[in-house]
Order: C-alpha cells, then structure tokens, then sequence
C-alpha cells in the first residue's frame, strides 16, 4: 500500500470514528508505530486531523467561527454603511469581535 493510500485511510476512520489509535493504526497496517506517527504528523500539518497522545482526533471547528464565517458574507452593504459612519465620527468606540465591527478595519485611522 503507497502512503498516500494508508494516510487517506486513517483520514477517513478518523472522519468515521472520531478517533484513531496508534497501536491499532500499526497493527491494521502492518507497519511500525513510528511510520504511523508519522503519518499522523503529517496529516495534522495538513490540516486533517489533530495528533493526540497515542493517536489522532478529528478537527472540530468551534460554533462561534462557523457563525462568523457564515453572517461575514451577509449584509454586506449595511456594514459598510454603518463602517463609513463610524469612522467619520470623532467619538469613541468599543467595538464587539462580531461581523460589523470588523468591516470598519479598512476604514481606521491608526496612527
């Protein structure tokens, strides 16, 4: 079995089972805890999956990104209204981490 055949395998029992173990990854394969590691490390700087002690788990987004994410590409065009009116104010703000705060960004004057 090639490696990329073996990491996408592991991708997949991790997507399915929410977890994977090394000792049981090596012995399913048939190859050494190490090369498992291995893959496991890799796979996480791809972004795949989340190395463990002893395994892998899968990625979990958290709520808050997703609801960021998804409300950035909506109303976009109020945002940018309320963005150009806040930076034309002299008074100050305290601003929340949320989607229309962040459209006033490009419009501050930071120095």
């Amino acid at each position: 079995m090639f490696l990329e055949e073996r990491q996408e395998l592991i991708v997949r029992m991790v997507e399915r089972d929410g977890k994977v173990k090394v000792k049981e990854l090596s012995a399913k394969f048939k190859v050494t805890e190490d090369c498992i590691r291995k893959d496991l490390g890799s796979l996480e700087r791809q972004g795949r999956l989340k190395r463990t002690y002893g395994g892998a788990v899968k990625l979990t987004q958290s709520v808050h990104m997703i609801e960021v994410s998804r409300h950035r590409h909506m109303d976009v065009e109020a945002k940018r209204r309320i963005a150009q009116a806040a930076a034309l104010s002299s008074t100050t703000r305290i601003w929340s981490s949320s989607t229309c705060p962040r459209a006033t960004l490009p419009l501050q004057n930071c120095s």
